[in-house]
């Protein structure tokens, strides 16, 4: 993962390559001043962590609403679609039957009626 992805790793960088150890006469560098730069670095890590941890747990929460989103459509035209192939089967009965035949231009209009609701209902989904 390159630096500029991750917001923060450029100020660590920037304070490793600028960091400067205290020496003394006797072992070389002081080692409280070693430590201190140990734990200011380990502090921007923790600071990053929690930022990228954050926004993990963000992104996690959008991706469940989303899937959530997806099944309730999903439902949704489902339970339309069922619909519609009832009101296809029961107007194909009405259209096959001579009994009604004084009601077919009725039974077309109304047929016209639902799917037109259907349609609009399906559309309004899609949105």
């Amino acid at each position: 993962m390159e630096n500029n992805n991750v917001p923060g790793l450029e100020a660590v960088s920037e304070y490793l390559s600028e960091m400067k150890f205290k020496s003394q006469f006797v072992g070389g560098v002081n080692q409280e001043n070693v430590l201190e730069h140990f734990e200011a670095v380990n502090k921007m890590y923790q600071d990053i962590f929690e930022k990228l941890q954050q926004s993990n747990e963000k992104q996690q929460k959008q991706i469940e609403q989303l899937l959530k989103e997806a099944a309730e459509e999903k439902v949704k035209k489902q339970e339309i679609e069922k619909q519609l192939e009832a009101l296809q089967l029961e107007f194909q009965h009405f259209k096959d039957t001579d009994s009604i035949s004084g009601k077919k231009e009725e039974m077309y209009q109304i047929y016209d009626e639902y799917k037109g609701k259907i349609v609009s209902a399906i559309k309004s989904l899609k949105k």
